[in-house]
């Protein structure tokens, strides 16, 4: 959806705001730090104790406020606001991990930075075919929906090198009993 953001945001739009563009990238990077920083608050509340993340997260989403200010005041753009929303974002993955690691002893945090590294360069991977694609043609209809097509099956295929002799046995069977 990154490459393709101006061609979407065309005909949904159609004039599209200047900085529109921008805007829902930055966007889209801080919503997936979230969707990372998700399955941790996961975890976290499973064991009861949420006072201690609830001060953490929100005194930072807090303290982002009069820092973007405080930017505005020194005539920065708006687009430091969604940057610093990422950085806010980023500094409660890493609490979070830090919190995860002190109410559930057993968890490795190496172990979880590097599964989301692993699903990071997945997704990094994939974005190589997308990129031909996009270069290759001209903005259409045609070629998000070969972008999308691309990408869904390109993933598809790294997940499926990435599992073991058992997992996909198991989705094999899966898949077969779906549509027998």
């Amino acid at each position: 959806l990154i490459f393709e953001l101006p061609f979407v945001m065309e005909l949904w739009l159609g004039n599209v705001p200047e900085k529109a563009v921008d805007f829902c990238r930055l966007m889209l990077v801080a919503s997936s730090l979230g969707l990372i920083n998700s399955v941790i608050l996961i975890c976290i509340h499973a064991t009861g104790n949420i006072k201690r993340i609830s001060l953490i997260t929100g005194s930072i989403y807090i303290a982002c406020i009069p820092i973007i200010y405080f930017l505005f005041r020194l005539g920065l753009g708006m687009d430091v606001a969604y940057i610093c929303l990422i950085i806010g974002n980023v500094a409660i993955l890493i609490c979070n991990m830090v919190i995860l690691k002190i109410q559930i002893a057993g968890v490795h945090i190496l172990n979880v930075v590097g599964n989301t590294f692993w699903g990071i360069l997945f997704i990094g991977i994939a974005i190589i075919p997308v990129w031909g694609v996009h270069k290759a043609f001209d903005a259409s209809l045609a070629r998000l929906l070969l972008i999308i097509i691309v990408n869904v099956v390109f993933i598809a295929f790294l997940v499926w090198c990435s599992m073991d002799k058992n997992q996909k046995s198991y989705l094999k069977s899966k898949l077969c009993h779906k549509f027998q």
